[in-house]
């Protein structure tokens, strides 16, 4: 027997009936969401490209995405005990059906995006193919083996995307650019280096802690682990280069702010 919800949940899961449920989400195709998410994306690469500086079909998915996995994580902390009676990811590694009908569905909107993604990473090189591929290879498998709750929450490592596409936007001035890199630094740090790691440690020890869960094959756990481990790492590098960045470019403005007081000094 569900008990009484916060406001944040209860609003959540109102959305999601309205958006979701009411339209006959929890029957959906997943396929044919993720090919449907697919086009939706390329319509938005096609028409709008980089339109002021901003890849928009990027950031119409890091927000869809990135605030989808908020919500799914919040449900998952806060709401998920009081709804079922059992505490998320408890609940997911026993093999029950996903909580909410946004759990089944956002890999899929993933998994679709990640097509588009790879088309256009044929421009930019060989790590950001391996980057479409490997993210569509996950919310492939996970979407097949039916169990989207168990990658759903992991998807909030798109919210710092959200402000690293913005990052070169025309209409802002340099501060706001400025801004939007120390948002992107600040959200990269808490969402992939802190709350990530032990999103996928928490799940990862629930399932081995059930390896008799009746839905699963013995491979499922350590594919969990391992494609975990491989975005920790991933995770890491990308932090090491976002430091070194920052370091430079403040010893970079550093420098620039001594040369501006010398040549004052030297006009006076």
């Amino acid at each position: 027997m569900s008990k009484a919800l916060d406001p944040i949940s209860t609003t959540i899961l109102a959305i999601i009936k309205v958006i979701l449920d009411d339209n006959g989400s929890w029957q959906w195709n997943l396929r044919l969401v993720g090919a449907s998410s697919a086009f939706f994306f390329l319509v938005h690469l096609r028409l709008l490209k980089n339109a002021y500086g901003v890849p928009w079909w990027g950031l119409s998915h890091a927000l869809i995405s990135g605030i989808g996995a908020m919500a799914v994580c919040y449900l998952d902390f806060f709401a998920s005990e009081k709804i079922t009676g059992i505490q998320e990811p408890l609940r997911a590694a026993q093999c029950y059906p996903p909580l909410t009908s946004l759990h089944r569905i956002l890999p899929a909107i993933v998994m679709g995006f990640a097509v588009v993604d790879c088309l256009e990473a044929r421009k930019h090189g060989l790590d950001y193919i391996v980057h479409g591929v490997v993210t569509f290879s996950v919310m492939l498998f996970f979407t097949e083996m039916g169990r989207p709750q168990i990658v759903a929450p992991f998807i909030i490592l798109e919210t710092s995307t959200i402000f690293l596409n913005l990052v070169h936007a025309t209409f802002f001035e340099e501060r706001g650019s400025t801004i939007m890199q120390l948002l992107f630094a600040l959200s990269f740090t808490t969402v992939r280096i802190i709350l990530f790691p032990s999103l996928h440690a928490n799940m990862t020890v629930k399932l081995f802690q059930n390896p008799n869960n009746g839905c699963d094959s013995d491979y499922f756990k350590w594919f969990v682990l391992v494609f975990g481990l491989i975005y920790n790492c991933l995770n890491g590098f990308w932090f090491y280069k976002i430091i070194r960045k920052m370091k430079r470019k403040l010893i970079d403005g550093t420098e620039r702010i001594h040369e501006r007081i010398q040549n004052r000094d030297k006009s006076e």
